[in-house]
Formats: C-alpha cells, structure tokens, sequence
C-alpha cells in the first residue's frame, strides 16, 4: 500500500481541516525521478517529508495524526492506536484517505476510503472510538492528471461499511477486507514515543558495521532473552566485556546519541526492506547532523530503498531544509487561532533563496518567535534579578 494523501475535516486541533501529501506534487524532472519511488509515469511518491515550525507549532500533533491514519489503514483497532487522543473532543472527525494497492505486482487503481469516526455512545466506553460510516472508492489509474487524484466525483462507492458490519470489530476499517482480497500489507515504525525516552525496540541484533559507523570503540553488541531476563551482551575494541541485565545500564557505556543511532538505523533498516511509513520526531535529537543527513539519504537512494519506504519526521533543524530535495517534501507548521500545516511549495516561491534563510527571517510567517514576547520576557527576567 502506498499513501497518496491525507485530507481530514472535525480536528478540534485543526479548525481548518488537515491536509497532507505523501505524492510529489510539483513538476518531476528526468532528475528528480532519481529521487523518487515511481507509482506510474506521472505520480511519484516522495521518500522523505518533513515537518517544521516554532515550539508549539503542531509538528509532533501532524506526525500523530500521520501515525494513527497510518495505523487506521493497516487495520489496527482505533482503541489500541497510540495517538488517538488527536481526535480530541470532535463529535465527528471524517477522514479521506488516497491510496494505491498492488494489484498483480502493479498499481492500477486509485482508492479513496472516507471513514467517520464518532466517540463511543455509551457511559462505560469513555475516551473510545467507533467507525459510525465507511466508504471506498476506487479508479483507474492509467491516464490520471495529477490534479485529479482526490477527484471522485464521477464515480461510486464500491463498498460500503454497512454491508460487512456483521463481521467487524466497531472500531476497525473495512479496508481490511480490500487489503485481505489482494495480499497487499501496510509495514509502520512508530518512533513518537522514544522522542524524549532514549531506549530500545529493535528488529535486530546491531551489525558490527552500525556500531562502528556511530561509536568505533565498540565491537559487538547483542540481546539475548533467557527465561524470564533480558541480557545484554557488549563487547569492546579494547578487549573489555560485560554482560548486563538492566537496559539502563548501557548509559553508563554508550552514550545517548549511539544508542538513538542503533535504534533508529535498524527500525530505518526494516522498513527499507520491507518499504512502508517510518515516523520520527525530532529528528536531530541526540544525533550529530551528519547522522541526519546520512539517515535521509538512505531513503533517497533507489539501491537503498527499492521498495518506495517514506520516512516523516520532525525537526528544528532548520539548515536541514536546505539538504532537501524538493520544496514540496516540506510542511510548515503554524499556530494561530488553531494549528494548520501547509506545504512549502505553496509558501516560497522563489528558487534562488536558501529555505533555512527564509526561514529563521520569518518569510515564512509564523517561522520565527515573536521578538515582542521576547522583549517581555527580558523586562521581566531584568525585574526578578534586581527586585529585593
């Protein structure tokens, strides 16, 4: 499954509604397709798409909603999505999906599944969520105008919820079944909740080449479950050995941006592999930048990522915009009366200016704090310093 687009309408977050791409929009040179992970001659989809904004600005609520229609779309029960706090106190949330399939090892068809959710009615099921309605539409592919891809006007449903309520769960999406009848499967990694807590979920033991690549002190390191404990086996260049028994203890021999390394790199390897959504907030947290660079780059390269994988992460690292491929793999995060998140391609229009400039000197609006508040800040920091 490959996501095309996200248009979400009733997120008490997002008054004005909630819109995303996952497709390159603007014109594709014989270059950039290099880049790219081809659906057909005209549509692309882009391996990298990132998110920034100011504190407060709604990167890490894009990334959630991302994460939970991600995991709406591979079937898992809406109760059980980490994230779905997003959908607040809406009395409705309606959520268009666009998406494309394998269909005997090709793309041939569009899908739009629109599915609304409203909370669950009865006093025991509070902070729960059920699927009140659900439809799917599909077409051709062959021949489609880009700009055409979220129009269905012409056509109709080709399923409806209601016909197959019987034999799902409330709170699961009916394109179980179309995925089921065709093979195809949606592969996710979640990292929104390692953002502030530094530890381990790997699919892997490390290879010594990771180790090497982010701390060349280590030699091997590797994960053992023996009855009820976990053990850690780690082993040095300078012949030291150790075996723990507690993750926490590898702080006191690894440091906190080699153990975010082993864990992002091998989560990004598994979804290379496999191709799907891997979702990453702040991204340079604990990472020397040219470890972000280098992780971004892997989803770049068609050697690398055969199968079309997507990384979409967040950052403050604004001099990282200018190591992006395209203005439309860009989403500027603003909060004003609401959050809304925007694409770079319709904000910044000229070609010659450096983003991360345009950027920290507002020419984005919204993209730089507000020196009045900072002045306020200032006067009343000068105020509790001096004040008896």
């Amino acid at each position: 499954m490959k996501l095309l687009k996200i248009v979400i309408e009733g997120l008490p977050l997002y008054k004005n509604g909630f819109d995303v791409d996952f497709y390159a929009i603007q014109r594709v040179s014989e270059d950039d397709k290099l880049d790219l992970y081809k659906i057909t001659e005209n549509l692309y989809t882009m391996p990298a798409i990132a998110f920034c904004g100011i504190n407060a600005s709604g990167k890490t609520s894009a990334l959630k909603i991302i994460s939970f229609v991600t995991n709406l779309l591979g079937c898992n029960p809406i109760n059980q999505i980490d994230g779905r706090e997003i959908l607040g106190n809406s009395s409705k949330v309606v959520i268009n999906s666009y998406f494309t399939l394998l269909e005997e090892g090709q793309y041939q068809n569009i899908y739009r599944l629109q599915t609304t959710i409203i909370p669950a009615s009865t006093p025991a099921e509070v902070n729960r969520y059920v699927i009140f309605h659900e439809d799917l539409w599909m077409k051709p592919i062959k021949g489609l105008v880009k700009k055409e891809l979220h129009n269905f006007n012409n056509y109709e449903p080709i399923m409806h919820r209601a016909d197959y309520e019987d034999y799902l769960r409330k709170d699961v999406s009916f394109v179980l079944i179309k995925r089921n009848q065709l093979g195809d499967e949606l592969h996710i990694v979640n990292l929104l909740p390692f953002t502030n807590l530094n530890f381990f979920s790997l699919p892997y033991n490390p290879p010594s080449e990771l180790l090497r690549y982010l701390d060349p002190s280590i030699k091997q390191l590797s994960f053992e479950r023996l009855g009820d404990r976990n053990l850690i086996h780690l082993s040095m260049n300078d012949g030291y050995q150790i075996i723990l028994d507690n993750y926490g203890d590898l702080y006191k021999y690894l440091s906190s941006g080699t153990v975010k390394g082993i864990n992002v790199f091998l989560n990004s390897l598994y979804i290379l592999k496999q191709g799907g959504y891997m979702i990453l907030d702040e991204i340079e947290n604990h990472f020397n930048h040219e470890l972000v660079f280098d992780l971004i780059k892997s989803f770049y390269s068609q050697r690398l990522n055969p199968n079309g994988a997507t990384i979409v992460f967040s950052t403050h690292y604004v001099e990282l915009l200018d190591r992006m491929k395209r203005n439309d793999c860009i989403y500027i995060n603003r909060h004003n009366d609401g959050l809304t998140t925007k694409n770079l391609s319709e904000i910044l229009k000229r070609n010659d200016m450096k983003r991360s400039e345009a950027y920290k000197k507002n020419q984005m609006n919204g993209t730089a704090p507000s020196y009045d508040t900072y002045d306020e800040w200032i006067g009343k920091m000068e105020e509790m310093i001096h004040s008896n």
